[in-house]
């Protein structure tokens, strides 16, 4: 975080004393490390939200080979071996079970971004409902410590 920042910050809030400045170091220090946790958690995130590829061998055959291509836009693409396998082949049912559980988990993680995005957001607008006299009384506080 830049000085310029934390001074303004600093300025705004009227905190000169000892105290208050380390205090307020030590706030913007959690700030940095709760800003990097978010950052990774959304690289994650959206890693595990975009083009995935399920691949499912059957054994002692590896010519036979089923492939599935999960675009970010939810296109879906198969390849299969030679012919379309039949309905009854165990290793394509559970390559679909594999299939559906992948589309499943990426809703989930789609909808906690969209979820987490709409918090952060609203907590960056409006951090505390207060009125102005509570906002008054907080400065005020910090002025005295």
């Amino acid at each position: 975080m830049s000085e310029e920042f934390s001074r303004k910050l600093a300025e705004m809030f009227g905190i000169t004393s000892t105290n208050n400045e380390k205090w307020f170091a030590e706030f913007l220090k959690q700030f940095e490390i709760s800003t990097e946790r978010t950052k990774k958690m959304w690289e994650a995130a959206a890693s595990d939200a975009t083009n995935r590829t399920i691949t499912t061998t059957v054994p002692g055959d590896p010519k036979r080979e089923y492939k599935t291509h999960i675009g970010i836009d939810g296109d879906i693409t198969n390849e299969f071996p030679s012919t379309v396998p039949d309905d009854n082949d165990v290793y394509w049912r559970h390559h679909k079970q594999m299939i559906d559980e992948a589309m499943a988990t990426r809703k989930e993680i789609i909808l906690r971004i969209i979820d987490v995005s709409g918090n952060t957001i609203r907590g960056m607008i409006n951090p505390i409902s207060i009125s102005p006299v509570d906002l008054a009384k907080l400065i005020e506080s910090f002025r005295k410590a």
